[in-house]
């Protein structure tokens, strides 16, 4: 009789808590688009670019320490690290339709208005 590779937990707790968390937390995108990278550069390069796609995490631990050290009470530490969000909202009510989403929805007066326009932000021809 051939076993079975695969093994699964019969505790029917441990598997929900482990799918809720792989759902909700999203740890493996992290692995995901970090393998992804090294699929996409050279095999000389590889090191050198998962070095430097690690660097921003450093420094925004770095920064948190830092924050941290200064900041005399930890509502004024979330205040702080929480305040960007703020600003993409509010960025997502200033930038317009993309020209793709309005072809594809039929406006297409639109986008080349549109395609128009940021053509001459950019000092193209029209």
């Amino acid at each position: 009789m051939k076993k079975d590779a695969w093994k699964f937990s019969k505790d029917a707790s441990f598997s929900i808590v482990s799918e809720f968390n792989l759902v909700c937390e999203k740890s493996y995108l992290a692995a995901l688009t970090s393998s992804s990278l090294s699929e996409i550069v050279e095999a000389k390069h590889r090191v050198l670019v998962g070095s430097f796609y690690n660097i921003p995490f450093t420094l925004s631990y770095l920064a948190l320490t830092l924050l941290a050290y200064y900041v005399d009470h930890w509502r004024k530490i979330v205040f702080y690290t929480s305040s960007p969000v703020f600003s993409v909202v509010i960025m997502t009510f200033m930038l317009p339709e993309t020209a793709r989403w309005l072809y594809a929805t039929g406006k297409t007066e639109k986008a080349e208005q549109l395609i128009i326009k940021i053509a001459k932000l950019n000092q193209k021809k029209t």
